[in-house]
């Protein structure tokens, strides 16, 4: 989020997530996870029909995947009263988004923000060339013609690609199964592995157990950065596996890319029922949580390999279901 003054003394501030994102979000008081507290809590503007809906549906944490003494820390609830502050002095917001994707919660927004509320997205559409896709985001690790010339080299609407982000983590146990999961799809994938702090743990087991060398020809991993907006908008990228962070969520929509969804933590999971339940664009894998920002080992429970390999087949597959979603994205 930034928060800007203008010359006038009106301040604008930018909620990167989506609207309803920035809704819900808002009404997750960090340290608590009882939905009736949120009667006698301060929180920034959303509009009634989300508050109640959120109620109905039994509240739950929008920060799965954190535990209770990580929630509650001191620096969650100094950020969080930082948003309050600002959107109490803010003249308007300004969202990465685009009203033909989430309407309803741009006209909900709209009302509790008197219509101060612009839309500015989708950002990535900015990069216009190969060149600028490529730049996008930090320095891909991949040459670019050399993953475009592996994307070349395959069938349109073919290729998996799979990539959960930079900020929160898996275990090794879970990116293990990613990996048997992708392998065992048959499909051409690209795998990016950005956790740096796993990547000497996951390198052994990628030569170790021959996950490479059985899959030569038909995987690409990279471990690190990937040029990621220019791989999605390539003809060859059929699904998207992504841990449904906004910037993600936004790319693939706008590459007209099916999703598997595997959030994570906070608002991805808002971002999954946007995919999966109101777009229908997307195939979740059943993630309950298990990812985190804090490089510690705990996690939910493990997503199995064969939930990987069907939700796979359910997006990149030939029968009506996966047809009417290809069309749909």
């Amino acid at each position: 989020m930034i928060s800007s003054t203008l010359s006038s003394g009106a301040t604008i501030i930018d909620h990167d997530p989506d609207f309803e994102n920035a809704c819900n979000i808002c009404l997750e008081p960090f340290n608590s996870q009882d939905p009736s507290t949120l009667e006698n809590t301060g929180r920034i503007d959303c509009p009634n029909d989300l508050s109640q809906k959120r109620r109905d549906s039994g509240g739950g944490s929008s920060t799965r995947g954190h535990s209770d003494n990580q929630v509650n820390s001191s620096e969650l609830r100094d950020f969080r009263e930082l948003l309050q502050a600002a959107d109490a002095e803010a003249f308007g917001v300004v969202i990465n988004s685009f009203e033909e994707l989430e309407p309803r919660y741009v006209e909900g927004y709209r009302k509790v923000k008197g219509d101060k509320v612009w839309c500015i997205g989708p950002l990535s559409l900015c990069n216009k060339n190969n060149l600028d896709k490529a730049q996008r985001g930090n320095k891909a690790v991949i040459d670019e013609n050399q993953c475009l010339k592996w994307l070349d080299e395959q069938e349109p609407g073919s290729v998996v690609y799979a990539c959960l982000g930079s900020l929160s983590r898996l275990t090794a146990p879970q990116l293990i199964k990613l990996g048997l999961g992708l392998e065992a799809s048959k499909r051409p994938f690209i795998w990016v592995i950005r956790d740096t702090s796993r990547a000497s743990e996951m390198g052994r087991w990628v030569e170790e157990d021959g996950f490479e060398e059985r899959t030569k020809g038909r995987g690409l991993v990279i471990r690190g950065w990937a040029p990621q907006v220019l791989v999605l908008s390539h003809r060859a990228v059929g699904a998207f596996l992504t841990h449904c962070g906004w910037n993600s969520t936004l790319e693939g929509a706008c590459a007209g890319v099916p999703m598997i969804t595997w959030p994570m933590l906070a608002e991805q999971f808002f971002n999954e029922k946007l995919v999966v339940q109101v777009l229908e664009t997307g195939v979740s894998v059943g993630a309950q949580g298990g990812g985190n920002i804090f490089g510690d080992d705990e996690c939910g429970e493990l997503v199995e390999r064969e939930a990987v390999r069907e939700a796979v087949e359910r997006v990149m597959g030939e029968g009506i279901e996966g047809e009417e979603r290809r069309r749909r994205a």
